[in-house]
């Protein structure tokens, strides 16, 4: 049974309806739920994608697995609710009440969360908040560094301070194009919002991310805490890499990652270095960029082996570096500024 109308919802709801996940799937994109009571309910991968619930009360709500990327959440009431694993891309939470949620693995990358009320929420670290923006109202979590995690502060007038020395561009027109993915045989959609945050969070998260806590520890354990191009050991200059980006698919498997450099990982975002994906790990070689093939600092690594990992389980997959050599340039990287 699909739930596409909200009225229907709403009743459901109001004649004591807390469960819509068995037999049920909620599907609201874009409803006008303003000020609506949903204390409690059960909405487990429901989609609220664009959905106005300003000041909505959804307080104690499992949420785990929603969808509510570029839903209007303003002054909503979200306290002791479950957003394990939510998408909030893009979502307004301006002026939210957060307090003591679980944030275990939640997408709210490119969030508006000025004002907003993050006290005691669980696993706050383990969130993605890359892109974020907030202000010197939003409450965060005691130990929780906003800037480590990276947040972008908003000034008093009004702009935004973000230590990515790369540009934003706009291009709308690429963004529109229906575009598709080849991963493992099957070819799921890349809906547009999901390309616009994709390209929009590569870019602010260069420089400003060291990658999902615990998927780096595993791909340091993984490559015996030494970069897999450069073979530096500075344990706190290496970062964790997804082939396939994880705005893409969120794909946390130690098998499509590399712990890189930071600036090895920031080039091989730009699609300035490059994996060859032979099937053969000895025989995956590393490719730079023009611009790189004269630089001191770089030019020796053209040509290198990549570096395997201690056992041949955390090899990265084949299919993984292939999409990415196929697919990376023409769907991202000539989007970001070189």
């Amino acid at each position: 049974m699909i739930i596409s109308d909200k009225r229907e919802f709403l009743k459901l709801y109001e004649n004591g309806k807390r469960d819509f996940t068995k037999d049920v799937y909620v599907e609201l994109e874009g409803a006008d739920l303003q000020e609506a009571n949903l204390q409690g309910a059960d909405l487990q991968e429901a989609n609220f994608q664009g959905a106005d619930l300003r000041q909505a009360n959804l307080q104690e709500a499992d949420l785990r697995g929603a969808k509510l990327q570029g839903a209007n959440l303003q002054g909503a009431k979200l306290q002791k609710s479950k957003l394990k694993g939510v998408y909030l891309q893009g979502a307004n939470l301006k002026s939210a009440k957060l307090q003591e949620v679980n944030l275990h693995e939640a997408n709210l990358r490119g969030t508006y969360l000025q004002g907003a009320n993050l006290k005691r929420c669980i696993d706050i670290e383990i969130a993605n908040f890359g892109g974020a923006k907030y202000n010197n109202k939003t409450k965060f979590t005691d130990y929780f560094d906003p800037e480590k995690h990276g947040l972008i502060k908003e000034n008093r007038s009004g702009s935004f301070e973000s230590r990515s020395p790369n540009k934003l561009i706009n291009n709308e027109e690429y963004i529109q194009t229906s575009l598709r993915l080849d991963l493992e045989g099957s070819s799921p959609k890349i809906k547009i919002l999901q390309l616009r945050e994709a390209v929009t969070q590569i870019k602010l998260s260069i420089g400003q991310r060291r990658g999902q806590a615990k998927f780096r520890e595993k791909l340091l354990t993984a490559y015996d805490n030494c970069c897999a191009m450069t073979g530096c050991t500075v344990t706190a200059a290496l970062e964790a890499a997804h082939i396939v980006p994880y705005q893409i698919e969120e794909n946390y498997d130690v098998k499509n990652g590399l712990i890189l450099r930071a600036d090895i990982h920031t080039l091989f975002d730009l699609d300035l270095i490059r994996i060859y994906p032979e099937e053969n790990p000895e025989k995956r070689k590393i490719e730079l960029h023009t611009c790189l093939l004269n630089t001191s600092d770089y030019k020796n690594l053209n040509g290198n082996i990549l570096r395997t990992p201690m056992k041949k389980d955390y090899l990265p997959e084949k299919h993984y570096l292939e999409w990415r050599h196929k697919n990376y340039k023409s769907l991202l990287g000539h989007l970001l500024i070189r």
